[in-house]
């Protein structure tokens, strides 16, 4: 009697072992990180690049990367 109540023992640890395992560490997908799009607007024709490329150096200097949080785009809108 004695062996049957160790395997049952031993079978119940095993089952709780395994559901508290399986209940601790669910696989989750990640989430794809928001890439923010930020579009430089210009007057008429005048393009400062030596602005816009100042512009995107603070930028990196707070943290953003560009392509992994950020996305610079120079002319968003087309001409009508």
């Amino acid at each position: 009697m004695t062996i049957l109540l160790r395997i049952a023992a031993f079978a119940f640890c095993a089952w709780l072992f395994v559901w508290l395992f399986a209940l601790k560490s669910p696989a989750m997908a990640q989430q794809q990180a928001k890439i923010r799009e930020i579009g430089w607007l210009t007057v008429g024709t005048a393009f400062s690049a030596s602005r816009y490329e100042q512009f995107i150096r603070e930028f990196k200097k707070l943290g953003y990367v560009e392509k992994k949080n950020v996305a610079f785009n120079p002319n968003p809108t087309k001409s009508r």
